[in-house]
């Protein structure tokens, strides 16, 4: 005789129904995975030809063993080393004097590019480089913040800024947390909120207290004065700015970009920033 289901057709057709319904799902899943593989394959790419590009374009040069061993490290991660971390970190500062020379259209989107690559690299970073790594990212994070602050896009600017500022933190880089926190205040001051630029301004001090880098503690004194006489207490500026003038008695030159995060701050600086606190209305 002939064989029939034992399940009544409209049971078959359920039963059906939830087998396709299943099989879509898997396939999303499966598209999805695909789509982020995909993705990742093309970052690794990008962050490659970054890397390689804006260090030739930039002066840095690299040969050709450089080259490969650089672009080796997006196919095989675990080839992150201090030759790899070190390339990056040398493109930094040519962008920087791009920056000062042309303005931040001409660098935002190779600092962008660079901090997405850091990214990506990061979670196959050994541990012995990795503080090391997550520094790099929390000062390219910063200066993206800085050129973005600089192209009024005040809200990127502070989600760059609070990303340095996280990043120094993990990798327990004094300096750039406290760069970071002059540079949210100074953010803050910018968009009319004198009581926020006091807060990270003050939270800077206590940290400055701890390292050699006497430009930077000048700039945490002079961001410090900057708050103060925006939120109109006049004595508490001049404080600041006497702090400011002291530590920078013992500066007679702005220094290299190497030597300081805050290589900028010199005599000019504190007369510029002295002027603007006098004439500011209390």
């Amino acid at each position: 005789g002939v064989q029939t289901c034992a399940l009544p057709i409209s049971a078959r057709y359920q039963s059906a129904e939830k087998l396709l319904d299943a099989l879509a799902s898997d396939l999303a899943k499966l598209h999805g995975w695909i789509e982020d593989m995909k993705r990742r394959d093309l970052l690794r790419t990008l962050g490659s030809t970054a890397v390689t590009f804006t260090a030739s374009s930039l002066g840095a040069d690299p040969n050709c063993d450089e080259r490969n061993h650089v672009r080796q490290v997006f196919t095989v991660p675990n080839c992150v080393d201090e030759a790899v971390v070190g390339h990056i970190e040398d493109v930094l500062w040519p962008l920087m004097r791009q920056d000062d020379t042309l303005g931040p259209h001409a660098a935002l989107n190779t600092v962008l590019a660079q901090r997405e690559l850091v990214e990506t690299i990061l979670p196959e970073c050994p541990y012995r480089l990795r503080s090391r790594l997550l520094s790099l990212f929390a000062n390219i994070s910063r200066f993206a913040g800085w050129l973005s602050f600089d192209l009024a896009k005040f809200d990127v600017a502070h989600y760059y800024y609070e990303q340095a500022r996280i990043a120094a933190h993990e990798a327990e880089n004094t300096e750039l947390g406290i760069m970071s926190l002059c540079n949210m205040s100074h953010l803050a001051i910018w968009r009319g909120q004198p009581r926020v630029g006091i807060d990270h301004a003050m939270a800077a001090p206590g940290w400055a207290s701890e390292i050699d880098d006497v430009p930077l503690r000048a700039y945490v004194a002079d961001i410090s004065a900057r708050a103060f006489s925006a939120e109109g207490n006049r004595r508490a500026c001049m404080d600041a700015l006497e702090r400011a003038h002291s530590e920078l008695a013992t500066v007679r030159t702005p220094c290299a970009p190497a030597a300081s995060l805050a290589y900028f701050c010199g005599q000019g600086q504190f007369a510029a920033r002295r002027s603007e606190c006098l004439i500011t209305p209390q």
